[in-house]
């Protein structure tokens, strides 16, 4: 309980990106697909995977009443937050089994209190508290 009543700090991402991709990255940068970032180009993690929950999914598509300009960066939102929890299993399963190496590599990226508050926490999606 003490390490939830401390709270954690936004968790944020970031990640090498383009408005040109794919020719000058691997993937879309923060503003084109319309993410608010911070002055270092950090996203909240619980924006980036807001599209996951599919209600909130549903109803993004449904305010782009079918742009596809609009529709496509949803669609990209959404799959570059599949790709961060998909990460994130990778994570759990090297640290499987009390792999004390790999615990140790990711404890200073990823704070046991941390992670504590993004299970708890219900504002992020199901399918990244359950990753």
């Amino acid at each position: 309980y003490e390490e939830l009543e401390r709270r954690c700090p936004p968790v944020c991402v970031r990640w090498l990106g383009s408005a040109s991709y794919p020719d000058d990255a691997l993937f879309y940068d923060a503003q084109t697909l319309g993410l608010r970032t911070d002055s270092n180009g950090w996203v909240e993690l619980r924006e980036l995977t807001r599209e996951l929950d599919d209600k909130i999914y549903q109803h993004a598509l449904r305010g782009a009443k079918n742009e596809p300009a609009a529709t496509d960066r949803i669609n990209r939102r959404r799959q570059l937050a599949a790709y961060y929890v998909e990460q994130i299993k990778l994570v759990a399963l090297c640290c499987q089994d009390r792999s004390y190496n790999a615990i140790d590599v990711f404890e200073g990226t990823f704070s046991y209190g941390c992670c504590l508050w993004v299970l708890a926490d219900d504002t992020y999606p199901d399918l990244l508290r359950a990753a």
